[in-house]
């Protein structure tokens, strides 16, 4: 199915925007009255990103609750009691006996990561560059906070993941693949937080594009807006205080005080 109306629609976007092309509840307004069933149920799996965090947050007895995603309080805690009611993946992880060492937010993560990545090719593209960027970042942040990293790297299945738990070479061995290794280590090891975060954007801005290629007015280009429309409304939000507050939790979720799962 087609959305040539739809798409062609949309405002331009552009990650270095200073102000958001659409406001969110306008976007997610026209794509509920412009995609088929099917496709909303795509559309609403991007949004699990919060139902996950509100998960855990339930699971582990915390007050905090997220809008945003698909489930409320009282859904999560029925599905919690009977197993049954959420997505088959979150499922999977409140049956799962926990694990020492890794925190529920990355293997909840590591459950979402396989759940979404069977959905679409573009989206598997996308999250399968999510998961690396994720692991990269874990691992020159452990190894430059001198903590321990290889119960934080999520997967076992992929050469990336193997790569960044075992190689002793500072970019280790993927810095022909993956460019940008270098520049993240330097500003991590230079505690430039705030600008790591806007790098981290950036990759994950220009990687949606270079996974869109060859998706003009399909259900992936929307899916695909909705990703950029994401990240630059991460900054776009921030003034001068805000982004100081925001430079400081930063510091101390890279320090190894937080999961980097929350890093969205």
């Amino acid at each position: 199915m087609q959305y040539y109306y739809l798409v062609s629609s949309l405002p331009g976007i552009r990650y270095d925007a200073e102000k958001l092309p659409i406001k969110r509840l306008e976007f997610d307004r026209r794509v509920l009255e412009s995609v088929s069933a099917e496709h909303l149920g795509l559309f609403n799996a991007l949004k699990y990103r919060v139902d996950n965090r509100n998960l855990v947050e339930i699971m582990s007895g915390g007050g905090k609750f997220a809008e945003g995603g698909c489930y409320s309080k009282e859904e999560f805690e029925y599905g919690i009691k009977t197993n049954s009611g959420l997505p088959g993946y979150m499922l999977d992880f409140i049956s799962e006996e926990s694990k020492p060492g890794i925190l529920p937010e990355d293997s909840l993560w590591g459950f979402y990561l396989k759940f979404i990545g069977e959905l679409s090719s573009f989206l598997s593209s996308y999250f399968e560059f999510e998961r690396n960027l994720r692991n990269i970042l874990t691992v020159l942040n452990a190894k430059n906070s001198g903590l321990a990293f290889d119960e934080r790297v999520v997967g076992s299945d992929d050469y990336v993941a193997e790569a960044v738990r075992h190689s002793s070479a500072s970019d280790f061995g993927l810095g022909r693949e993956f460019l940008f290794v270098d520049r993240l280590s330097e500003l991590i090891k230079n505690k430039n937080y705030f600008e790591l975060e806007r790098f981290a954007g950036r990759l994950r801005f220009e990687a949606v594009e270079t996974f869109l290629s060859g998706h003009y007015f399909t259900i992936e280009s929307v899916l695909g807006y909705s990703l950029k429309l994401e990240i630059v409304e991460r900054f776009t939000s921030l003034d001068a205080e805000a982004g100081l507050n925001r430079l400081e939790d930063l510091s101390g979720k890279y320090a190894g005080n937080k999961s980097l799962y929350e890093y969205v």
